[in-house]
């Protein structure tokens, strides 16, 4: 489907940072490409077509990208946010991130259940399982 974005789902175990940019440069731009965005959760309103900065701290080194918001979802008290990434190196970087924090989010459940597991151990877990339905489940649950 060209020029579908599909967004994945940010876990809201874990926290992302959001930031407004003041002074957007005049050349900020998306490039065309059929990347994937994600989504999250937060109580701010933003506009849909502002550029953000987004940053996920877990991750080491911290993932920072600027993104534009494609849509915004007003749900009780929160909104849902759509961003895309801007080009598709960052597209693919924030891809990984998702991935890395799903498998953080496991490994700690794990621990919860008393398997205590190495990064590495709960990576190749977590691949094993839930990486083949993990892009396709959650591209087609939220297209846009």
């Amino acid at each position: 489907m060209p020029n579908a974005h599909k967004y994945i789902r940010h876990p809201t175990e874990i926290p992302v940072e959001i930031c407004s940019l003041s002074g957007v440069p005049h050349n900020l731009q998306s490039q065309p490409h059929d990347g994937v965005g994600i989504s999250f959760i937060c109580t701010y309103p933003w506009q849909k077509g502002m550029f953000i900065k987004i940053r996920l701290p877990m991750v080491k080194p911290a993932f920072e990208a600027i993104v534009e918001i494609v849509w915004v979802k007003k749900r009780y008290s929160y909104y849902e946010v759509g961003v895309k990434f801007l080009n598709e190196e960052e597209a693919f970087q924030g891809r990984m991130c998702e991935q890395m924090c799903r498998i953080e989010i496991y490994r700690q459940k794990q621990a919860g259940e008393g398997r205590n597991l190495s990064t590495d151990e709960a990576a190749m877990e977590w691949i094993s399982y839930y990486a083949e339905q993990f892009f396709y489940r959650e591209q087609v649950m939220y297209q846009n």
